[in-house]
């Protein structure tokens, strides 16, 4: 019986949090508002947080805008890599322009909280997507980059990349989405940035695909880098500065 309650209960919640996001999508800011507001896991307080924020804009009631500022601030002290997700569901909802761009930089927070490991580089690389649009493509690839140039840095300086990195510089999953990245104006910049950084690896994937413009500019940064690791370690493969 006990296991029963405790089945429903969390099958409630469930519902609720549905019900959250469904109302601040439908513009049903009050009512999100009422459902939210007892809660304390992440959905709860970005509900809260998003529709004070768009309460604010449409009524400039100075109240809205303090309790959206008091959410938003938690938020970003708590926010981290596994709330992706989380966040991502409250990115690109027709009509709330003003919660669109705090989820941004929500999102943008918990890209900030990965770390140098495969397992958070691929999280961030599944946001290089279209469909999620070119900013946070563009927040994704500058994440990307951050933390392959700490892995090609150290290489540089004579060492040879740990095999799960080496793992990693070579995953389609990592490499497919920073080329298709190169056919939009907005996010090929940092995707050629961060395929200079895979560096001959990426190759493959260039190479394979019809020639364009920025993917001739991708590839010839891409053997720039080739060749300034070889000038200095001549005998170095792309992962080894040694060769080994």
């Amino acid at each position: 019986m006990a296991a029963l309650s405790a089945a429903f209960v969390m099958c409630s919640s469930a519902f609720v949090r549905a019900d959250m996001l469904k109302l601040y999508t439908a513009h049903e800011f009050d009512k999100a508002i009422a459902d939210a507001k007892d809660g304390k896991d992440t959905m709860s307080r970005i509900t809260l947080a998003l529709s004070y924020t768009e309460k604010y804009a449409v009524y400039k009631n100075k109240a809205d805008r303090d309790q959206a500022k008091m959410y938003l601030k938690l938020l970003e002290v708590d926010l981290a890599v596994k709330d992706m997700k989380t966040v991502e569901k409250f990115l690109n909802i027709e009509g709330n322009p003003n919660g669109n761009k705090e989820a941004e930089g929500l999102l943008e927070t918990c890209f900030e909280n990965t770390q140098c490991n495969p397992a958070d580089i691929l999280l961030v690389a599944a946001f290089v997507n279209p469909a999620k649009g070119p900013k946070v493509c563009d927040m994704a690839l500058y994440t990307i980059r951050k933390r392959l140039d700490n892995v090609r840095e150290y290489v540089a300086n004579g060492a040879t990349m740990p095999k799960e990195m080496q793992e990693l510089f070579v995953k389609r999953e990592l490499i497919a989405p920073v080329v298709a990245a190169l056919d939009d104006k907005a996010t090929s910049s940092g995707a050629r940035k961060c395929l200079a950084l895979i560096e001959e690896p990426s190759l493959k994937y260039l190479e394979e695909k019809p020639p364009t413009p920025a993917l001739a500019d991708a590839i010839v940064d891409v053997k720039k880098a080739i060749a300034k690791r070889k000038a200095k370690f001549p005998n170095s493969t792309w992962y080894s500065a040694s060769g080994k």
